[in-house]
């Protein structure tokens, strides 16, 4: 390999600010994933008990679906999070070798406004765990409310 092929630090930090731009776009893509997934999910649920109480082992079984669902997408969106604080940290070291004369460096501006802004823990950060992790609260409290009733014998339709 001869010095044409090496990757400059401007490359490098071009390609890390793409991949936190990058993650920010999939971390969204997945949370609408699981929104719509989840939809699904609560009106089969509630279709479920207007319809066919009877069928309570089904309202049982869609619950634990949305309860699984929200553990595991919360999850992703915790390990998407890590991955975009590390690309943006990455970014920040290099920017002071590669913008020396510019004032404001734009991951550090990035960064700054990120954590000042207020509204902060409405941000991608915090939204694409917490969302997923209520929705399997939910789900968690639709099953426990589903045995509450099927094990004092009150369930509709008796």
């Amino acid at each position: 390999m001869g010095d044409d092929d090496r990757v400059s630090k401007k490359e490098v930090y071009l390609l890390l600010m793409k991949m936190f731009s990058d993650a920010e776009t999939i971390a969204w893509s997945r949370l609408n994933n699981f929104l719509l997934f989840n939809s699904v999910l609560v009106v089969a649920w509630v279709q479920l008990w207007i319809n066919d109480w009877s069928m309570w082992w089904m309202l049982i079984g869609v619950s634990l679906t949305g309860l699984l669902s929200g553990v595991v997408w919360g999850s992703l969106g915790r390990r998407i999070t890590s991955f975009r604080k590390r690309y943006l940290d990455e970014a920040i070291a290099l920017e002071s070798e590669v913008f020396k004369d510019l004032p404001q460096k734009p991951a550090a501006l990035t960064k700054k406004l990120r954590d000042e802004l207020p509204g902060g823990w409405s941000g991608t950060r915090w939204v694409v765990i917490i969302v997923p992790y209520c929705f399997a609260a939910l789900h968690l409290c639709l099953g426990v409310f589903v045995l509450v009733i099927r094990c004092g014998q009150g369930y509709v339709g008796a």
